[in-house]
Formats: C-alpha cells, structure tokens, sequence
C-alpha cells in the first residue's frame, strides 16, 4: 500500500521534465514532502496524438461508500482489470503521479502501530512517476495509486509498492491498449532505496 507520498518539485520543472502543458490552475500547487490521501496531487494525462500532454491537479482518493475511510487511495495492478471498480479506467483512464519519494511503516509485531517510518525511492531514477487510473469528478477529477509486489531490496519494510514507470515508458503506459500497458507496468519492479528511519 502507498498512503504517503513526497513531490519535492515546482510544476513548472515537473513540465519540463515530463514534456507536459501545465494546466491552467496547477500552477499554484507547491512541493510537498508529506502528501496524504484527499489531497490534491499532480497528475499526467496524455491523450491523441494531436493533443499535447497535461500536467494538472486532481484530488488523491475515489469516493466510494464501501472503502473503509470512504476514499480509495490505491489498486493493485494484477488484479485491477477485473475489478468492476477500475475495469473501465484500466481500458481508458490512465495516469501518472509524479514522485521523488513514497513512505511506508515497518513493523517490528504485525499488531504494532504505528511501526517505524520509511522514505522509499526508486533506485537509480532521478525522473519517475507512479501509475495511477483516474476518473472525472465536479471538482476536476480524483486517481487511485497503483501497486505491485515490493522489490526484494525493500520487500522487509512492506510487502508492496508504488507502480513506478520511467518517462520513457509514460506514453505506453497511459495511451498503449490495455493489455501490453499492464503488462509492462507489472515487469520486474525498480529496485528499491530506504533512506534511514525517520
């Protein structure tokens, strides 16, 4: 699971980075390096070909009465096709989270709480992104956060972690059909960095 998550960038570097038009509005948001749920996140969309790539804000968490906090914040990428929650978004509603961090809480006792906090990064990449699916909303649109098994180099902290993928893969990932989209967000995950507990 990813509850938490850092963007130490300003819009306008994150559109140069990822070769997006920044969309009116998002130009107020600021780095932030304590991101929660019910937030308003950047996010990624990319559409035809005659159309360029946005950069935006949307609001992290789908409503839904069934979820236990009353938002969803993430969806596992092995089984989110089949989910009538995320089916339609899976085939038509992909995105991406840019990132520099994602946190997560290590506990010594299953039992124990809050466990011990960990600042999670991929290894080696200094621009990427977690895939996430969205959906239309009144008030501009809310994502989910993808995830996938957690890479052995941090599999002791949690057992997952954020689907990260590469502006080299972003526009497979979030215009390629449905089917090579999953399956190359699901490969082998970035290998994994943990700076010292906080």
């Amino acid at each position: 699971m990813c509850g938490r998550f850092a963007n130490s960038e300003t819009i306008p570097v994150m559109g140069g980075r990822w070769a997006a038009q920044v969309a009116p509005g998002a130009e107020a948001w600021e780095p932030n390096t304590d991101i929660r749920p019910t937030r308003r996140v950047p996010v990624l969309l990319e559409g035809p070909a005659e159309r360029p790539r946005r950069l935006g804000l949307m609001t992290w968490g789908w409503s839904r009465d069934f979820a236990s906090s009353g938002k969803l914040i993430n969806a596992r990428i092995e089984d989110a096709a089949s989910k009538r929650t995320f089916a339609e978004a899976v085939q038509r509603r992909r995105c991406l989270l840019p990132a520099t961090a994602w946190f997560e809480w290590k506990r010594a006792d299953p039992d124990a709480r809050p466990g011990t906090k960990h600042l999670l990064r991929p290894e080696g990449l200094e621009t990427w992104a977690m895939a996430g699916l969205w959906e239309s909303t009144p008030e501009g649109g809310c994502v989910v956060v993808l995830t996938i098994a957690a890479h052995a180099s941090i599999a002791d902290i949690h057992d997952r972690m954020p689907v990260v993928i590469t502006p080299e893969r972003a526009t497979a990932w979030m215009t390629g059909p449905a089917d090579a989209a999953l399956a190359l967000a699901a490969t082998v995950p970035a290998s994994g960095k943990a700076d010292p507990p906080a």
